[in-house]
């Protein structure tokens, strides 16, 4: 039943309909309001399992902590510096003529796919300090298309490319005011362009060349007609102009080769850097970032600026953040497993960046830590352990929902079963916890009398405490009676309430068990009231009176002689032709009368004294009898099953301590007359 109405609540917070899961085909009503009448939001409900291996923290619960101001504020830095970050993106794509300008300066600068910005700040400095030049007009995707790279891959054309390169260089070598590697002539096109605009000459000062027929330049037009002649005399050089050719011999007739090669051979200067693609590639993009300064110390500029107030913000988010801190703190220090855990992702959470937290798990073992991933933790923990990790995610969703002040009905269905009891007490303490938030509700719903009881002495006052109880087809709430200790009542009224005298009688028994051992003379008498054993019709009501005055050190006695049996097996008679809810001693009696009902039948059909004399010094005589019983050829199949019913029920409804409440409680008082009923009509 408990497990049916959390399903609907289940239902209801998930947004579809409920459903007779068996008769899926039966009209199905659902009614769920508040105590004002009210149609309760879906969104206000959480369903809380017994144990759900799948769950973990929710988006929802996730989105409860973003801090919309602080994402806001993030998204705004962000903004900006990805807007100056297009702009310098558009502008070297416009200079380089690639298509993949973040991503081949990220390879060039940062060895990686997407690093742009990075790779802009190692390199900032540099470009800032250099020059500009003449590679910044060089196209990079002419160059550096992959058909093109792969011809200057090729070894015969490098071992080409490379006697060409070998014979330029000693033409620089032999020149008269040109040195390899220092000054090139495009070096002396670019002084020559300097002293023009900047008016060297206008200003009536004159220029010497360091060479063999040195002279006086006094204009421009000197200089520039000068650094022409020398650099003919080096491209015009016949030896130079056959090793060109020799590398045109290498060339295909793809369209995207011929390009390249029209381009290099209107700008010869640029076939010695072919040799080294990697330090061209670097030239290349230095140049075209010096090219495109501007957007860059724009990006540059506006990327440190918001480091400044994203730190600002990511110290704001880690305070918001404690909330994941006090959910791990929480766990970790009340629950008993053998790993702690932590949050990596918490500034990407609040931030809104993260749909989930990304947890992190540390195995324990004595001194011994170990990293493990969440799928081979689980293989490695008990049950018990498993169940603990899945109130770790109950833990992220109450805790979100009360920082974000939402109303909540949380539907607690048996959350603590099978829990060992110091976690189980852990999640009784955190219910207290949820029981204290103002604007928090909880069902709380077990079939564990036990754990019902430490929720009524903690928090649940009794008034909040139901029982349900199913007759026929209607299903009734009633008051619990004696939570906290039900042989108090029983005991007060011991020499009065036939009921209460009867429940009390296997507390006693197991009070002397615990007290003498079970060879103590009030204990094998008590023995035989719950056995069918050769003594039990003569024991009478002033016996059990002495027992129970000499244990207890109190004054009274039955009002009535006669055989406790026959007074046991009369008020169990009594309690079952009751209709409506049976209560805690009520139920214990029928269990008293169904196995001594059925010991006596038993016994009479076997009709074997000597083998009922051994029986009754053994332990578990219900199922010696049974075995017995069983091996006659003249029991009949309805018989056996009314037996067998008994088997399975009374032996933990009988023996009570703190641990045994469970399976009495559990068990429909319908069941239990219509079974007392049932060993009676077996007869003697």
């Amino acid at each position: 039943m408990k497990t049916s109405l959390a399903t609907a609540f289940l239902d209801l917070s998930e947004g579809r309909d409920s459903l007779d899961r068996h008769f899926p085909d039966r009209s199905t009503v659902r009614t769920i309001v508040d105590e004002t009448g009210s149609v309760l939001d879906g969104e206000a409900v959480v369903v809380v399992k017994p144990y759900d291996a799948r769950l973990g923290p929710t988006e929802r619960s996730a989105t409860l902590l973003v801090n919309a101001d602080l994402r806001n504020k993030y998204e705004q830095i962000h903004a900006v510096v990805d807007r100056a970050r297009g702009e310098l993106a558009s502008a070297l794509k416009k200079q380089s003529g690639s298509r993949a300008t973040e991503r081949e300066v990220s390879k060039t600068f940062a060895n990686h796919d997407d690093r742009f910005v990075e790779a802009i700040l190692t390199v900032y400095d540099e470009v800032v300090a250099r020059e500009d030049s003449q590679f910044a007009q060089v196209p990079h995707n002419v160059i550096f298309e992959p058909r093109v790279v792969a011809l200057l891959e090729n070894p015969e054309f490098r071992n080409a490319l490379s006697d060409y390169v070998d014979r330029y260089d000693e033409l620089l070598e032999a020149s008269q005011y040109f040195h390899r590697g220092r000054f090139s002539y495009y070096d002396a096109e670019q002084v020559a362009k300097n002293l023009r605009g900047h008016g060297f000459f206008d200003a009536k000062h004159s220029l010497r060349l360091n060479g063999a027929d040195s002279h006086e330049l006094t204009t421009a037009h000197e200089f520039e007609e000068v650094v022409a002649r020398e650099k003919q005399a080096i491209t015009d050089d016949p030896e130079l102009r056959r090793k060109f050719m020799g590398i045109e011999k290498q060339l295909t007739t793809n369209a995207s080769v011929r390009e390249f090669w029209a381009y290099v051979s209107a700008n010869r200067w640029l076939i010695p850097e072919l040799g080294d693609l990697a330090a061209l590639s670097r030239e290349l993009w230095l140049s075209y970032l010096k090219a495109t300064q501007d957007a860059m110390t724009d990006l540059v500029a506006h990327y440190r600026a918001a480091q400044d107030q994203l730190s600002h913000i990511k110290g704001v988010a880690a305070n918001e953040g404690k909330l994941w801190q006090r959910v791990i703190e929480i766990f970790n220090q009340r629950f008993y497993v053998p790993f702690k855990l932590e949050v990596t992702n918490q500034l990407d959470v609040v931030l809104g960046l993260a749909d989930l937290p990304n947890l992190a798990f540390t195995f324990i073992e004595g001194e011994h830590e170990a990293p493990v991933a969440r799928d081979e933790l689980v293989t490695a923990l008990s049950q018990g352990e498993r169940r603990a990790l899945y109130i770790l995610n109950v833990l992220f969703e109450v805790e979100a929902r009360k920082q974000a002040g939402m109303p909540t009905l949380f539907v607690i269905d048996d959350i603590a079963d099978s829990f060992d009891y110091r976690n189980k007490y852990a999640i009784v303490r955190y219910l207290e916890e949820i029981h204290r938030v103002r604007h928090f509700r909880q069902i709380i719903l077990t079939h564990n009398f036990d754990f019902l009881r430490t929720l009524a002495s903690r928090f649940v006052g009794y008034g909040q405490c139901h029982m349900v109880s199913r007759t026929g087809n209607s299903i009734a709430l009633v008051a619990p009676h004696s939570i906290r200790n039900p042989f108090l009542g029983w005991k007060r009224d011991f020499f009065t309430d036939e009921t209460a005298r009867a429940a009390c009688i296997p507390f006693i028994r197991n009070l002397i068990e615990y007290m003498r051992g079970p060879k103590d003379a009030d204990y094998l008498v008590l023995t035989s009231v719950l056995h069918w054993k050769p003594d039990s019709t003569r024991i009478t009501q002033a016996a059990l009176d002495d027992i129970f005055r000499r244990l207890f050190g109190i004054t009274g006695a039955w009002t009535e002689e006669g055989s406790v049996l026959d007074s046991v097996l009369s008020t169990a008679g009594d309690c079952a032709a009751k209709r409506g809810n049976a209560s805690l001693a009520e139920k214990i009696v029928l269990s008293l009368g169904i196995r001594l009902a059925a010991e006596r039948h038993m016994v009479h059909v076997l009709n074997d004294n000597d083998l009922w004399a051994e029986l009754a010094t053994k332990k578990n005589q219900t199922a010696r009898l049974f075995q017995a019983y069983a091996a006659q050829a003249t029991v009949s199949p309805d018989a056996m099953r009314v037996l067998e019913d008994v088997l399975l029920m009374t032996p933990e409804n009988i023996h009570l301590n703190s641990f045994m409440y469970e399976p009495i409680l559990d068990m429909s008082e319908d069941h239990l007359r219509t079974l007392f009923r049932s060993v009676v009509t077996l007869g003697l």
